[in-house]
């Protein structure tokens, strides 16, 4: 069983930076977990800033930094499609990070994967209470913070799904420009394929961070209501390239 681990980064904030730094130490000891259990995986990093930052990523420029979700993935798909072909495709929003307690729940759902379903997990907002550093090092967080969960939509900062179903259901609508949304488009019409949800006994962290840029509210409202009426649809023209 191959498993894509995928991380998409386009920030331009120093809190955004450190946070992606950090998830990367997480992942990367998770790792040698997947190794001992020997679970072939393939770990990338997207980096879509104009200009390269993160070394060792694959580098696809983007002129806007904060949005355009949607696109920015379908060309991470794009890429599994033309490298990779996993069979299960995992997104890690570069502010969601998880810890050791969470291993033996993960690696069990690759080993016994149905790809009836599309796997999430639960998500707690970090607050932080006081002055907290990220010990990248150690992979600590350290200072006061608690944590707060959070409800689970669609398909949300991190997921497990087959990836054939995530490629021939199209990815990703292109017409979702701003902030929120898509997540939720996917997650309904992969309900219409009778492709859903299961939340993994799990927990999973996020970050506080700033925003680069701010939402478009007007265009998060229009992107709410196609999700509302279920309008047809439209291919991607990356997926289709």
């Amino acid at each position: 069983m191959k498993l894509s681990i995928n991380i998409p980064y386009w920030h331009t904030s120093e809190d955004r930076y450190n946070g992606l730094l950090f998830v990367i130490g997480k992942i990367n000891k998770f790792l040698f977990e997947l190794k001992k259990h020997n679970i072939d995986c393939v770990f990338n990093i997207f980096d879509f800033s104009e200009v390269k930052k993160i070394e060792n990523s694959i580098h696809i420029p983007y002129p806007i930094s904060e949005y355009r979700r949607a696109e920015k993935i379908n060309h991470i798909i794009k890429y599994n499609c033309d490298n990779i072909c996993p069979e299960i495709f995992c997104l890690f929003d570069s502010d969601i990070f998880f810890d050791e307690e969470s291993y033996v729940n993960i690696i069990d759902l690759i080993n016994k994967f149905d790809k009836k379903f599309f796997y999430v997990g639960r998500v707690n907002d970090i607050i932080f209470d006081g002055n907290v550093q990220l010990d990248i090092n150690n992979l600590k967080l350290t200072g006061r913070y608690h944590s707060r969960k959070r409800d689970v939509f669609g398909l949300g900062g991190v997921y497990f799904i087959n990836f054939d179903e995530l490629h021939t259901i199209g990815g990703y609508d292109e017409n979702f420009i701003t902030w929120g949304g898509e997540d939720d488009d996917l997650g309904n019409r992969f309900a219409r394929k009778r492709i859903f949800r299961q939340n993994l006994d799990c927990d999973f962290y996020h970050l506080p961070h700033d925003r680069a840029q701010k939402v478009d509210w007007v265009q998060y409202e229009r992107q709410c209501k196609l999700i509302a009426q279920n309008v047809t649809f439209k291919p991607s023209r990356i997926l289709s390239n």
